[in-house]
C-alpha cells in the first residue's frame, strides 16, 4: 500500500475503506479522497487514492468560487438601481443650479414690475397735468377750484341735457335723438355760439370709470368731448363750438353725470373757449 493509507496514530499499514458519512465525505471522494480506518488503534483518517485527482478537484472548486464571486460583482454593478439612482453630489449640484435658475428668473420679474410701476406713475402724472389744463388748478381735495370762466354774465340758454350711463362716455339713442333736435334749432340761430359742458357727480368711479383711468371730473370731461364730437358730426360749425367741464357737481339733481348743451352770445363765451383736439 502507499504511504498515504498508513495510519497516522499508530503508524500501522493495516488500513482499510471506511464507509463514507455525509455529503462533504462524498463531495470529497469525487476527488480521489476517501476516509479509511486503522484495524489497530481504530482511528479514522482521510487518504487519497490518485493526488492529482485531489489537486484537480480543488483547483476546479477554487475556479468555480472565484467566477461565483466575478459574476455577482458584474450583476451587482449592472442592476438598475446602480445606473438609475445618482450619487448624492450630483443630486445636489442638481438642485443648487434649479435654485439659481429660479432666483434669477425670480430678480427678473421683480425688475418688470419696477418698471410697469414706473411707467404707470408717469403716465398718471401726464393725465393729471392735462386735467389740470383742461379743468383749472386743483384743491388739496381733488375738487376744481373753479368752474370754466365767463368774460361776461349775460344771458344763455340751455337747449338739453344729454344723458349717460353710470361710468360711461358713450352717447346712448334718446341722446342721439335730442342731438339732432338740438343741431336743428342751432341752424337757425348761426351767430350764437355753443358750449357743451360736462357736470360732475357724487358718485364714486365704478369699475368702467377705472378702467378709463379717470375719476368723475375726467369722466365729465370726457362726455363733454362725445358731445361736442357728435355736434360736429350733424353739421355744427366747428368755430361756434366748444367744451368745457365743471369739477364742482351741479346743484340741480338732474344735471348730475350730464352734458349740457348752452346756447351762448358772442361775448358770454368761455375764456378757454376754442375748438378742443379731436
Amino acid at each position: 500500500m502507499p504511504n498515504s493509507r498508513v495510519c497516522p496514530a499508530c503508524g500501522s499499514n493495516e488500513t482499510r475503506r471506511s464507509r463514507r458519512r455525509g455529503a462533504r465525505e462524498r463531495l470529497l471522494s469525487l476527488g480521489g479522497i476517501y476516509p479509511y480506518v486503522c484495524k489497530n488503534c481504530r482511528k479514522r483518517f482521510w487518504a487519497d487514492r490518485k493526488r492529482w485527482a485531489a489537486k484537480a478537484l480543488l483547483a476546479a472548486v477554487c475556479l468555480a468560487l472565484a467566477l461565483a464571486a466575478g459574476w455577482w460583482l458584474f450583476q451587482a454593478a449592472d442592476s438598475p438601481v446602480s445606473r438609475s439612482e445618482p450619487t448624492p453630489p450630483t443630486v445636489q449640484g442638481d438642485l443648487d443650479s434649479k435654485g439659481l435658475e429660479l432666483r434669477q428668473q425670480t430678480d427678473a420679474l421683480a425688475k418688470s414690475l419696477a418698471d410697469l410701476r414706473r411707467e404707470k406713475n408717469e403716465l398718471q402724472a401726464e393725465l393729471l397735468a392735462l386735467r389740470r389744463q383742461l379743468t383749472g388748478p386743483a384743491h388739496a381735495d381733488g375738487a376744481a377750484a373753479r368752474p370754466e370762466p365767463l368774460s361776461t354774465k349775460p344771458a344763455r340758454k340751455l337747449l338739453g341735457r344729454i344723458p349717460f350711463a353710470t361710468g360711461s362716455i358713450t352717447i346712448n339713442a334718446d341722446g342721439g335723438k335730442l342731438l339732432k333736435t338740438i343741431a336743428q334749432r342751432l341752424e337757425q340761430s348761426n351767430m350764437e355760439r355753443v358750449l357743451a359742458r360736462g357736470n360732475a357727480d357724487f358718485t364714486l368711479p365704478g369699475a368702467r370709470t377705472a378702467a378709463l383711468g379717470l375719476d368723475n371730473a375726467g369722466l365729465a370731461m370726457a362726455r363733454a368731448m362725445s358731445v361736442y364730437r357728435a355736434l360736429l358730426t350733424l353739421g355744427v360749425d366747428q368755430k361756434r363750438l366748444s367744451a368745457a367741464v365743471s369739477g364742482a357737481p351741479a346743484r340741480d339733481e338732474k344735471a348730475l353725470g350730464t352734458v349740457g348743451v348752452w346756447l351762448l352770445s358772442p361775448a358770454s363765451a368761455p375764456l378757454a373757449a376754442g375748438p378742443p383736439p379731436k
